[in-house]
């Protein structure tokens, strides 16, 4: 098209829901997109079908019968962790990284270099969720999310400390996690503290990653309410808030 201008040329459709801008790309001329089906109304059903997790590609075609332009599925995988949704996705070239939650946390990494034949290559389960993927090279890639509320089983979700986990994908089909850093704003949370969080846990611009020197930004916050009574008895409040901008040490062997 001409440059300023947009030119829509078709559009395609596909079942579930996309979570987000992440779960949604486009390579090569190929748009690929995770998505969950089953998700919605399933509360109010009697025997309701498992949630799944997908990932379609679509390519650009022409419909026969119409002569409209379309966006035409061309492959799929299904069958990605039952009744499970995606908490986070991220595709990177031909690569996608999938993250599903609902007591573990797997990581599933699948191959879309066919896109005609999408293929599941590992999963990896690990304590907590992650809710954003950052890919730091073709060896490795950095998650934030939050931790295990059990630290014994590895089950249910920590709102009181985000986590930062590294991974490492150098063999596609067999992803390791190589560490884990666990964050709060306080040292203390026990102490009337309530649930603590980092914005950069749903909104990725507060994610603020350098490169060149290997460090990453995280902001995070807390409060907690506290009351006391005077030498009259008169009864008093207020609120405490704790907010911090913690920098971090990443590479490819550890966060610190």
């Amino acid at each position: 098209g001409q440059a300023g201008s947009t030119v829509y040329t078709g559009s395609g459709r596909i079942d579930g829901t996309i979570r987000d801008q992440f779960s949604i790309s486009e390579h090569e001329g190929v748009l690929r997109a995770a998505t969950t089906t089953g998700q919605w109304g399933r509360w109010g059903m009697q025997d309701p079908e498992p949630m799944e997790s997908h990932v379609i590609t679509l390519a650009h075609n022409v419909d026969i019968t119409t002569g409209e332009q379309i966006l035409e599925e061309i492959g799929r995988v299904d069958g990605i962790a039952y009744n499970e949704t995606i908490w986070s996705a991220r595709f990177v070239e031909d690569r996608a990284y999938i993250v599903t939650f609902q007591n573990m946390d797997p990581l599933w990494t699948i191959d879309l270099s066919n896109p005609e034949s999408p293929q599941i290559m590992g999963e990896l389960e690990v304590p907590g969720v992650s809710t954003y993927i950052h890919p730091l090279s073709d060896d490795a890639i950095l998650t934030i999310g939050l931790g295990p509320r059990d630290l014994e089983t590895g089950l249910g979700l920590d709102w009181s400390h985000t986590q930062l986990s590294l991974f490492n994908v150098s063999n596609f089909s067999d992803p390791q996690s190589t560490d884990v850093l666990s964050l709060s704003p306080v040292t203390d949370t026990e102490d009337g503290w309530n649930w603590a969080w980092s914005e950069a846990t749903w909104e990725h611009k507060a994610f603020q990653y350098w490169a060149p020197k290997g460090m990453l930004a995280v902001p995070l916050s807390t409060y907690k309410y506290d009351y006391w009574y005077d030498e009259a008895d008169q009864y008093h409040w207020e609120y405490e808030w704790v907010s911090k901008l913690i920098i971090i040490n990443v590479s490819e062997e550890g966060l610190s």
